[in-house]
């Protein structure tokens, strides 16, 4: 199981959403606070593949650790 997280500065209600390399809907998450910091974890989420992480209207391609 691997893990992606992000830093910045976000209001609550902002979409946290995360696809895989195919566009495939991995992680989709709406927190209710502000929030400075994202660690996502799935059994979907493998370790050395690369995914789309999307903060609202942010969003970067990462390879999970």
């Amino acid at each position: 199981q691997g893990t992606m997280a992000a830093q910045g500065n976000f209001s609550g209600g902002t979409e946290i959403r995360l696809e895989d390399a195919s566009g495939k809907e991995i992680i989709t998450y709406t927190p209710e606070n502000s929030f400075q910091f994202i660690i996502l974890s799935s059994p979907d989420i493998k370790k050395g593949d690369s995914y789309t992480m999307y903060v609202g209207t942010v969003s970067g391609t990462f390879e999970a650790q």
